[in-house]
């Protein structure tokens, strides 16, 4: 009998390219609040209301569920994030199923970068506040789970491209120069490579926390970067300093991935 992955957030940005990427050898069910994703099992799943997701669990009965989903209004509020991932953790748990959740760099301060695995969350920002909120109550209340982190996501996957590289490329297009920071840092993944690994993971046996990613790269290196793959002059892209100008940002939240990298062989 096939094992049922149930996916949360299958029409946002990674969760179409992780339905995209799927393999044949799986029941597939497609958690959503409202798109209807045309030839697959879908089941209506708005993690903001606790009695469809409750009913959706126990229907289904999922062995994987891979939680890739917003929270809307609430992505930058803790509370709500606590509350609404201790009630999807009470309904996992009653049918046995392993949890993949998909978390980011920004439960770190960018105060040192190279963030380990096992590194303390010191998050600057609400959004990081809500994310590790989110990690602690799967962390204290499962033990079958994998808590995954990434920095930016980027690229072209099955729902076109992401805000981040469509911003830069409308901003340059016509021949317009902008300005990116070259010391601030982070490790980008891009989306398909990331859907591939959570898939990877759905296939092993790996339990706990792993950080993802490619390699580390200031947002201005980043930025010239998408201007060359995209076939753009990537000298459009000029340096600039976040620090020069005082900005109570996170530096540097660059993740070691050296697990993820011996795992992708």
């Amino acid at each position: 009998m096939k094992r049922k992955a149930l996916i949360l957030g299958a029409t946002g940005y990674l969760g179409s390219e992780v339905v995209n990427n799927a393999p044949e050898n799986l029941v597939l069910y497609f958690g959503s609040r409202d798109v209807r994703i045309a030839g697959h099992n879908q089941v209506m799943v708005d993690l903001l209301d606790y009695d469809t997701v409750k009913k959706a669990i126990a229907d289904i009965a999922p062995d994987i569920i891979i939680h890739s989903a917003r929270l809307g209004e609430f992505d930058d509020d803790p509370v709500k994030a606590k509350e609404v991932t201790a009630n999807l953790v009470s309904s996992i748990k009653s049918v046995s199923a392993r949890l993949i959740y998909m978390s980011s760099d920004a439960v770190f301060d960018g105060t040192k970068g190279e963030y380990k695995e096992d590194s303390r969350g010191n998050p600057v920002t609400d959004y990081g506040r809500a994310k590790l909120a989110a990690e602690n109550v799967i962390k204290s209340e499962m033990d079958n789970y994998t808590i995954i982190r990434a920095g930016y996501i980027y690229g072209v996957g099955a729902k076109g491209m992401d805000r981040r590289c469509e911003k830069i490329l409308a901003e340059t297009k016509d021949g317009k120069k902008v300005k990116r920071f070259n010391d601030v840092f982070r490790t980008p993944i891009h989306v398909t490579k990331l859907a591939k690994f959570i898939w990877k993971l759905v296939g092993s046996d790996f339990k706990g926390i792993i950080h993802v990613g490619e390699e580390k790269q200031s947002v201005y290196q980043f930025s010239q970067k998408i201007l060359k793959d995209a076939g753009a002059d990537s000298s459009l892209v000029e340096s600039d300093s976040a620090r020069d100008k005082g900005l109570n940002i996170a530096i540097d939240t660059s993740l070691n991935t050296k697990l993820y990298h011996t795992l992708i062989k």
